[in-house]
């Protein structure tokens, strides 16, 4: 017998430490809901998903694959002019200068596995920083271009936290010919009734939008911000393949269930079985730097692979996790998420 009050014991010692709000949570197994317990929320409060945006992106981009709108293995060159000489920098005197220009083009895949090397690192760093934030996925691409990379595409692998999705988006958007997110509702949210997943949200949404926090020097305090922007640097309302999206738990857990299912929600086909198989399956050749035998990446998701002590997860899991405390963790094995 399974013991799932362990975890709720667990998140509350934390929110009865002050390290913690609150937490909401639910398990699926054999797709059953087995449990779900809140601590100071009720169960319908929105949260900014972060970077749980791009796990929604791989699977746009999956889809988009199997309506022949794109592959995932093409040169994002075949779609986009001005990225078929990107420059590699390196910081120096606190900005970066030209390093080499990048042997390897990049792919679409190489963005999914985060071996694209725009906006990975100090380089990306500086170069978000000091970029306007865009009103669109045009605005926003037209501007990469121009960006230095950190590293060679496919040389290695390091988070594109805020940048690199954004392709992936643009992409789906000019192929499908629909803006990225009525892409998003028509084939990913309305299927799966996530219907309070959005970039922008309406006036009775903001009441449910849950309050953010910060660790000062070990102690949470609020952390109060005057936008509804899904996350800090961008535009209320802006369809980021990276971060932005505002969800609930009920919605994501659909999106979840439907990747445990192997593509399928409620009796209904969202993804061929053999997308989502690839997904949380398809890893990095090792050796590669950036990922091991212990951690490595499928499309925008994490795969767990050999056991150690610092990894409770089964050999197999995928999921990802936000900035501001989400994860989800998939076992298509048993069938859980």
């Amino acid at each position: 017998m399974k013991n799932y009050d362990l975890i709720y014991d667990k998140l509350k010692e934390r929110v009865d430490l002050n390290l913690l709000p609150g937490a909401s949570f639910v398990i699926f197994e054999n797709g059953k809901e087995v449990y779900r317990n809140h601590i100071n929320y009720k169960g319908c409060e929105i949260f900014r998903l972060a970077s749980m945006t791009k796990p929604i992106t791989a699977a746009a981009a999956l889809k988009a694959q199997e309506l022949g709108l794109l592959c995932i293995e093409d040169e994002i060159t075949k779609y986009l002019d001005g990225f078929n000489e990107m420059k590699i920098g390196v910081m120096e005197d606190n900005k970066p200068v030209f390093k080499s220009y990048a042997k390897n083009t990049i792919t679409i895949k190489d963005i999914l596995r985060h071996q694209s090397g725009l906006g990975s690192g100090d380089v990306g760093d500086y170069e978000f920083m000091r970029r306007k934030p865009p009103k669109s996925l045009e605005e926003a691409v037209c501007g990469y271009k121009n960006w230095y990379l950190d590293f060679d595409p496919k040389t290695k692998s390091a988070y594109s936290p805020t940048t690199a999705l954004d392709i992936v988006a643009y992409i789906i958007e000019i192929t499908s010919k629909m803006p990225y997110y009525d892409f998003l509702m028509k084939y990913i949210f309305e299927p799966l009734e996530m219907v309070d997943t959005t970039y922008k949200l309406n006036v009775e949404q903001k009441k449910r939008l849950v309050e953010m926090y910060t660790m000062d020097d070990g102690t949470m305090k609020p952390y109060p911000l005057d936008t509804y922007s899904g996350f800090i640097g961008f535009k209320e309302g802006y369809p980021s393949g990276a971060t932005g999206l505002m969800s609930t738990l009920d919605d994501y857990s659909h999106f979840a269930m439907m990747l445990a299912g192997k593509g399928v929600y409620k009796d209904k086909r969202i993804l061929k079985e053999e997308s989502v198989i690839k997904m949380g399956t398809d890893i990095i050749d090792l050796p590669c730097p950036g990922v091991d035998e212990y951690y490595n990446w499928g499309y925008c998701v994490f795969v767990r692979g050999e056991n150690a002590d610092f990894q409770p997860l089964k050999k197999g899991t995928f999921g990802w996790s936000g900035a501001y405390s989400s994860h989800f963790f998939v076992n298509i094995e048993d069938n859980s998420g």
